[in-house]
């Protein structure tokens, strides 16, 4: 099946996203926040046609800062510049992985390098992009922010991302934040939150889903636009 290959500015802020650094330390920034991620899920469906999570954990529960080698937090740095987006990786574990379901194409082109699977992958939502204190700067319960997303998994010595981005792609659409807990008056709009959600920010007759795009990033630089799925998820996570 023919792909396509993706223009080089649009390849190149993607992969830009996912290697901004976290800049903890220096005078002035915000400290790096632990907190414990759970993506839902009980596990792919048989029937592709079933509307279900597309996006689940491995089924071995919350995803923990530190434990088996699992990056779980909001980023420290700069305002601005990427403090307080959340991330959660497993990229380096040898034990935590990510169910990722591809049986939901939004385009009938679409060439996904598998139907489903459980992979190291990392995921990273950019609320710095449209507010500088980020998630971890959200106030007041039930207050939202529509950010980015991208999942990145790892099959071999290849990776791909699913991006979720409209800024880079209008094709696609962002994730919905929501504060889901507060510290203090939870009538208080002032109230920093402590706890948070990521879905769809779309949501049609079938439900929440969002459509992303899949880029393919092979070994010398070699990047394919792979086609668009629909994505459905439901991602917490909690000082």
């Amino acid at each position: 099946m023919t792909t396509k290959k993706l223009r080089f500015t649009s390849i190149a802020t993607v992969l830009f996203f996912f290697s901004l650094p976290a800049e903890a330390g220096k005078p002035g920034n915000v400290p790096e926040v632990i907190v414990v991620s759970t993506i839902d899920g009980s596990g792919v469906l048989a029937d592709p046609t079933v509307p279900n999570y597309r996006l689940q954990s491995d089924l071995l529960g919350d995803y923990r800062q530190g434990v088996d080698r699992v990056v779980s937090h909001l980023q420290g740095g700069q305002l601005g510049s990427g403090a307080g987006d959340w991330e959660m990786t497993t990229a380096d574990s040898t034990v935590r992985k990510v169910a990722v379901d591809l049986r939901e194409p939004y385009d009938g082109s679409a060439n996904p390098p598998f139907a489903y699977g459980t992979l190291p992958a990392r995921f990273i939502v950019k609320c710095h992009v449209v507010s500088p204190a980020s998630i971890g700067g959200m106030r007041g319960l039930n207050s939202t922010l529509v950010c980015l997303l991208n999942v990145r998994f790892y099959l071999g010595r290849d990776s791909y991302v699913l991006s979720m981005n409209r800024g880079e792609f209008t094709d696609t659409n962002d994730a919905l934040v929501t504060c889901t807990e507060v510290s203090g008056n939870p009538a208080d709009p002032n109230a920093p939150c402590t706890a948070w959600t990521v879905d769809p920010s779309v949501t049609d007759s079938t439900g929440a889903r969002n459509v992303a795009r899949l880029i393919f990033s092979g070994q010398g630089g070699r990047l394919e636009d792979r086609g668009r799925f629909y994505l459905r998820f439901h991602i917490s996570f909690r000082k």
